[in-house]
């Protein structure tokens, strides 16, 4: 009886593991205590303002900060055994759904199209999809606790600012998405070409036919500049759509804090405030276009998985047995 074939959601569902709930876990104590040291830097410059300061501050931000970090590096080894894990369950489905196609995987063209994914194209995506999709909510939760940070200690104002600019760039890559994606998609199958053309370099390139050989290198070379062309058009929609919403995220925060500095011109303490997180809010404001802008990596990552879903069971050749020519054979 066959199997009903893989889908991309039971593919990301490989996923979901104890180290996976593990990783989460100290990605959530990671940035709680990255917005501990935003609210402690606040409290030191009031402190410094009303002539309080006290130096063992400093060691709570120092402590602070680098147990963030300890725990963000603690958080991706856990990333790592939940993306070997979904890899093993796939390689173990796969096997178990071509056990009985042996005589498929001998012909070329599927093996161009299957070995790919199988050697290495799979296991990238599952870890880049991981790796993404771990960043995103790093990015996230950092976002959140420490604008919340920024409304109490600050101003309401800079919370709804960063909404605004994160509603913003969202509205420009859900129209331009489609576009984008398309563009990954082609970058996908020209580097597959690229890549399957190695397994024939054997019989062409080390067999010693220069007539093989050239006609090798003529493919090689056209598969090589149609993937430079897709890869060029793919960077392109990358960068531009992260320029572009770079530049947005620092207009809107920086409107932001000249009219909070308007309003609030003579309290000294938010002022000292709102001038010692200026370094930390340009970051917030990279942080937000990061966050927009690497939902399109993940959405390649899922254009991509469809691929691997595609290869998971490839069709027969229905010539498979009339070229062999049976008939023909002489022993």
């Amino acid at each position: 009886m066959i199997p009903p074939p893989l889908t991309r959601l039971q593919l990301a569902r490989y996923l979901i593991c104890a180290p996976l709930y593990m990783a989460l876990l100290l990605l959530v104590a990671e940035t709680l205590l990255s917005a501990t040291t935003t609210y402690l830097v606040i409290k030191v410059a009031r402190d410094i303002a009303n002539k309080e300061f006290l130096v063992y501050d400093l060691f709570y931000i120092l402590g602070s900060q680098s147990t963030s970090y300890l725990v963000g590096a603690a958080s991706w080894i856990f990333s790592e055994m939940a993306g070997c894990r979904a890899f093993g369950l796939y390689m173990l489905r796969f096997a178990q759904d071509n056990r009985h196609e042996v005589q498929l995987l001998n012909e070329r063209n599927t093996r161009e199209r299957v070995e790919p994914f199988l050697t290495g194209e799979t296991f990238y995506e599952i870890f880049n999809m991981m790796y993404d999709v771990q960043s995103q909510l790093e990015l996230f939760l950092g976002l959140v606790f420490t604008s919340l940070i920024l409304g109490v200690q600050v101003d309401k104002a800079l919370p709804i600012a960063y909404f605004s600019i994160f509603v913003i760039l969202a509205s420009i890559q859900w129209l331009l998405y489609k576009r984008a994606a398309l563009a990954y998609l082609q970058n996908q199958r020209m580097s597959n070409r690229v890549t399957s053309q190695g397994y024939t370099a054997w019989d062409n390139v080390l067999s010693g036919n220069r007539y093989n050989l050239r006609l090798w290198f003529a493919d090689f070379k056209s598969r090589l500049r149609d993937c430079l062309q897709a890869e060029i058009k793919a960077i392109a929609w990358r960068e531009s759509l992260s320029a572009g919403g770079g530049i947005i995220g620092l207009i809107v925060v920086f409107v932001t804090m000249v009219f909070i500095a308007s309003q609030e011109g003579g309290n000294t303490d938010l002022l000292i405030a709102l001038a010692v997180t200026v370094p930390r809010q340009i970051d917030m404001a990279t942080e937000v276009y990061e966050f927009v802008s690497g939902w399109n990596d993940i959405f390649a990552h899922w254009t991509r998985w469809g691929g691997i879903i595609a290869n998971m069971r490839p069709d027969i050749d229905p010539k498979f047995e009339t070229r062999i020519q049976f008939d023909r054979l002489i022993l």
